[in-house]
């Protein structure tokens, strides 16, 4: 019976969806004569990666239809006019949902009313009255559109609504989506859903819904061949370690830097062109080019046989952007990369490239062999810029990490060992040349999170600088950035006692981000090419080695939808020089080594 009632749904709604061909005007013919945007008159041959993905959400019924794009490019555009069609050619229960209500106030005065008002067609059906047109509002004769947030879990639950738009999905958290659909069940055969988004994470619920789709990808002629091809960005390396043809080239590495390492980016945009993975033939950018590849271009299904209520479209920053802006940009990120961080090779790959992100690629666990350096402990390394002491507090005793860094982010175990008391790791820091007072990356860093009071006392009266692990995000500073750690907090270690008398009262104290240094200290770990950065002694012992695989990254499913998310799990009791190493990184990102790519605090798409 549940079969049956499915294929009786999809019946009516594929009737509808060909009765409203017949007799709704074409969505890409009315958006040309009605609307007006800032600069002048909608044309669509301005836009067309547009077209297709238009037509699909105006005529879908009982379904879906995604365009998943590089940021700041029509996806935002083709909702609102989406919206505004259906308002005059078939009124109804809209909704359009965004992540936080300043972003839906944002979107309500920067793009939705200027465009009603705009646009006489639409401006003309608008209802009077006091609560007919409000910045969340909008009643047209027999529907409306209304804005809500989708972190608001009465606005995901409670609306009935027939046809609605999320905004950036791929920053929604797993299950919003389903939750959100289930206020459509009202309209079994005329529902909707269009959804405009940059990349998103690999096992997300777009992601889930990208492999059931249509996977319709935009495609150009090659100047060459003149066969059509998708725009990619590399092409992978084969088992045997050949080079496919295609994709983006251009001059990187050592030969782009200048002698004081700095970057000679006009170098990287003269060297770029587009390698056919066709025919190896090459393809400039400029404008007018560009322009003439996009009308001739159009999607292509790759996945045709997939669900037809599905209709994802997709397309990435190589069609509009300038490639040579793109080079440039993708070597920033790899550089970070190269420094620990993936952020900004993350925002390249969702925001650029249209794809999905899966950070599990760089979360690589090394053996023994792979980060094992060619030299003992104990032994000074000469190319060292900056030596850490971290340490972790036990009941009774601590554990140390000494580690020299480089400019170049390259570092080397020195001595990983047990201490019985505080004086021992003083005189470790004496011998090693360690400043214990230091600020801005220098000096001793001990773990706060057990026995804090005592830790800050000790901290206080030696000069080191106490690190408390938070399960956060980076922390948003005072310079509009987000960074590992907090701003330093002076604490007063003997507040409220009469025992500090004649005692050192202040130590500074930092959070940081637990998650991040871990994802920052597996990347470092994990990166082999061009040469391996993070290394510990030859003769670091088992029981160093055994600790250092305290925690991994692991995947885990959703049961109701499918979509995998990633969370870190702890392996190993025993997790004290781990902990050690990831407060090295902490140290390491104070001290500018690590982390290049800090982003502001507020970074949309």
């Amino acid at each position: 019976m549940i079969e049956k009632s499915n294929a009786e749904s999809l019946r009516r709604s594929d009737k509808m969806t060909d009765l409203l061909k017949l007799t709704q005007p074409d969505p890409v013919d009315w958006c040309e004569q009605n609307i007006q945007l800032d600069y002048g008159k909608f044309d669509c041959a301005k836009h067309p990666l547009m077209s297709e993905p238009l037509r699909s959400a105006a005529n879908m019924r009982g379904g879906m239809v995604g365009l998943i794009g590089s940021v700041q490019h029509v996806k935002t555009l083709c909702a609102q006019l989406l919206q505004l069609y259906t308002a005059q050619t078939s009124p109804s229960r809209q909704a359009h949902y965004d992540l936080t209500k300043e972003a839906l106030k944002e979107f309500s005065d920067d793009k939705f009313t200027p465009l009603i008002n705009n646009t006489p067609a639409i401006k003309s059906i608008l209802i009077d009255g006091r609560h007919s047109q409000t910045t969340y509002y909008t009643a047209f004769p027999y529907g409306f559109i209304r804005l809500l947030g989708a972190r608001i879990l009465a606005h995901r639950n409670s609306k009935t609504i027939e046809m609605v738009t999320l905004d950036e999905s791929w920053a929604y958290e797993t299950g919003w989506i389903d939750q959100i659909k289930d206020r459509l069940s009202s309209y079994p055969w005329s529902w909707r859903m269009f959804l405009p988004t940059s990349g998103q994470t690999a096992g997300s619920e777009i992601d889930v819904l990208w492999q059931r789709s249509t996977q319709k990808v935009w495609h150009v002629h090659c100047d060459c061949c003149g066969e059509l091809i998708p725009y990619i960005w590399t092409q992978p390396k084969q088992k045997n370690g050949d080079q496919l043809p295609g994709g983006m080239k251009f001059a990187s590495g050592d030969d782009v830097l200048f002698e004081d390492q700095s970057t000679d980016y006009s170098k990287i945009k003269a060297s770029v062109y587009y390698e056919c993975q066709l025919c190896a033939g090459q393809m400039k950018f400029n404008p007018a080019t560009q322009h003439a590849r996009n009308q001739a271009g159009r999607y292509i299904a790759l996945n045709p046989n997939g669900d037809p209520k599905i209709d994802f479209f997709n397309y990435n920053a190589m069609a509009h952007f300038p490639w040579g802006d793109l080079a440039c940009q993708y070597h920033d990120a790899v550089a970070s990369k190269n420094r620990g961080d993936l952020k900004a090779l993350e925002n390249f790959v969702r925001k650029r490239l249209a794809e999905p992100w899966d950070e599990a690629k760089f979360i690589v666990i090394s053996d023994e062999e792979d980060s094992s350096g060619d030299y003992p402990s104990s032994e000074i390394w000469a190319g060292a810029d900056y030596t850490f002491c971290t340490v972790d507090v036990q009941k009774d005793h601590f554990y140390y990490v000494i580690r020299s860094w480089s400019n170049g982010v390259e570092s080397r175990l020195i001595e990983a060992h047990k201490a019985l008391s505080d004086m021992h790791i003083v005189e470790m820091c004496e011998k090693y040349g360690i400043l214990q007072d230091g600020m801005d990356g220098s000096g001793v860093f001990v773990d706060g999170n057990y026995n804090t009071t005592e830790v800050q006392r000790i901290a206080a009266k030696n000069g080191w600088i106490v690190l408390r692990g938070q399960n956060c995000k980076p922390f948003r500073h005072a310079d509009g950035l987000r960074k590992i750690y907090s701003e330093p907090v002076p604490v007063d270690t003997w507040q409220g006692t009469n025992e500090g008398e004649g005692k050192v009262k202040y130590c500074i104290q930092f959070w940081y981000s637990e998650n991040e240094a871990r994802s920052r200290f597996s990347t470092l770990r994990g990166m082999a090419e061009p040469k391996r950065l993070w290394t510990h002694s030859n003769n670091a012992g088992i029981n160093y080695i055994n600790q250092l695989n305290s925690w991994a990254r692991i995947a885990k499913t959703n049961p109701k939808d499918g979509s995998v998310y990633y969370d870190w799990k702890q392996t190993n009791r025993n997790d004290h020089f781990y902990d050690c190493e990831k407060m090295q990184i902490v140290a390491a990102a104070m001290a500018g080594l690590i982390g290049a790519s800090e982003k502001p605090a507020d970074e949309k798409d």
